[in-house]
């Protein structure tokens, strides 16, 4: 979906058993409610993309109930943070790619990553993004991939 003035009405689709891959990109209103209806556990998604959105840690710890989950982009989402993110990544054991850009919020790094080193398998480039994070969580992780490297400038 992308675009949409109204996009909540899909709501029982984005809720589909079936379906695999959620985009939702630039559409207007809050949508926590829309993917918690998605967050029973049973859900067939494999891969999401947030981008421009209005969702919080609340969507975030909806989205944590997708075990099947491998990839998770969340662009420019101004009220997602480390306890979200931290959500995810503790329940996502399949999580594999991550696309973080926090906008320059600075609500995502450290404890995030932290968390994304000890409950994911991280193998070369799961993480691209932008977000604070410190020297200690950047060897932790592994992370070779992200744009911003804490030992420049």
């Amino acid at each position: 979906m992308k675009e949409l003035v109204n996009g909540q009405v899909f709501e029982s689709l984005v809720a589909s058993r079936t379906l695999k891959k959620l985009r939702i990109i630039r559409c207007l209103g809050n949508w926590d409610k829309v993917l918690q209806v998605n967050g029973d556990g049973d859900s067939s998604l494999t891969e999401i993309h947030l981008e421009r959105l209005q969702v919080s840690d609340f969507g975030l710890s909806a989205i944590s109930k997708c075990r099947k989950l491998e990839t998770l982009h969340i662009v420019k989402t101004p009220e997602c943070s480390n306890s979200g993110l931290v959500c995810v990544v503790e329940r996502c054991r399949l999580l594999r790619k991550l696309h973080i850009d926090g906008w320059r919020t600075k609500r995502i790094g450290d404890e995030g990553l932290m968390a994304l080193a000890k409950h994911c398998l991280v193998d070369g480039g799961i993480v691209r993004g932008t977000f604070e994070c410190s020297a200690v969580a950047w060897w932790t992780t592994g992370v070779a991939h992200t744009s911003r490297d804490p030992f420049e400038g």
